[in-house]
């Protein structure tokens, strides 16, 4: 991709057209500032652990960066509708109070997919 803008660009630069040059490299810092971005999120993680009493959830991109424990017999798990229409539903653990949402990167089937295999982990 960078070789073909920038083969471009010189191109008509040479031909006496060089304000495009500014522009092909603003495209070029967008495209690169993009794909970091998207690799960033890309890295993203959630962890969900089965323990004995207990259930451990974990988030982080290279290592857990937030952890909540929930004991396992008071654990719900719940896929709240959206409250727009059109916009995606939210898979939350809660328990006593606390809860946390798991799934944000998920596709509607893969969430309600995960719903039900909590519960059913959970054996409730």
């Amino acid at each position: 991709m960078v070789t073909v803008s920038l083969a471009v660009a010189l191109g008509f630069a040479v031909l006496g057209f060089w304000p495009i040059l500014p522009f092909a490299g603003a495209e070029l810092a967008l495209l690169g500032s993009t794909v970091y971005w998207v690799q960033r999120q890309a890295q993203r993680r959630e962890v969900i652990a089965f323990k004995e009493n207990l259930v451990a959830v974990e988030k982080g991109r290279e290592r857990p960066e937030q952890r909540w424990h929930f004991e396992r017999t008071w654990l719900q798990v719940r896929l709240v509708p959206a409250r727009v229409a059109g916009h995606p539903s939210r898979l939350v653990l809660r328990s006593h109070g606390r809860q946390v949402s798991v799934g944000d990167f998920l596709v509607e089937p893969e969430r309600e997919f995960v719903a039900r295999e909590l519960t059913a982990a959970l054996g409730h």
